[in-house]
């Protein structure tokens, strides 16, 4: 029993790792004030959704395939971005309402209630940062709270000051702040590359 514990957490430290791959990690903080371009990836809190899901038709043209778009507001305990989530990954947060407005045959828009369970819980995303651009795009996500837990405790554990545990929504916020900042080092932006101390996750997998 001990063994497939042992053998079940490699497993799913092995997909965290994947997920991660070679991007930089950053706090919310650093990735609003940086003038780096990329892909990044970083963890927040769901709160809110902005406007609802969007569906639309290329050149209104209802026999091509339709793309879905969401914009979702994310934060710690001191700041908040907003998160744009388009078609595949759509249909992951959204699940019932992509196919309601799938449905309807046009371009239109929902607001998903479903989703509305999700507040406070933590995500963790691969995003794109475009300069000029005030959101970001999600490329991937995990949402799952076990291999949320095991990001957060290795890629995003408190060493050396450098980074501090995402807080819970019902912890102090202040709306003051333009990006939120998990860090306490005295620059206030903390990054981190793939991590050096994970444990050896061996070459167990569990199936995605």
């Amino acid at each position: 029993m001990g063994e497939y514990k042992v053998c079940h957490r490699q497993g799913l430290v092995s997909r965290v790792v994947e997920f991660v791959g070679n991007e930089e990690i950053k706090n919310l903080s650093c990735l609003c004030n940086s003038n780096d371009e990329g892909v990044f990836v970083v963890a927040a809190w769901f709160d809110s959704v902005v406007d609802g899901v969007h569906l639309r038709f290329p050149r209104d043209d209802t026999s091509a395939e339709p793309r879905f778009k969401v914009s979702i507001k994310f934060r710690d305990s001191f700041n908040e971005v907003v998160f744009v989530f388009f078609d595949d990954q759509v249909k992951k947060m959204a699940f019932e309402t992509y196919r309601v407005l799938g449905s309807i045959g046009e371009s239109c828009s929902m607001y998903p209630k479903e989703m509305d369970v999700l507040y406070g819980d933590v995500f963790v995303f691969k995003a794109k940062k475009k300069l000029g651009v005030g959101s970001f795009k999600v490329l991937e996500f995990i949402s799952d709270p076990i291999l949320v837990d095991i990001f957060l405790e290795e890629y995003m554990s408190d060493v050396d000051g450098s980074f501090a545990d995402i807080s819970h929504p019902d912890d102090a916020f202040s709306s003051t702040e333009n990006c939120f900042a998990i860090v306490k080092s005295e620059g206030g932006c903390s990054t981190r590359n793939r991590s050096e101390s994970l444990e050896s996750v061996g070459d167990v997998n569990i199936p995605k």
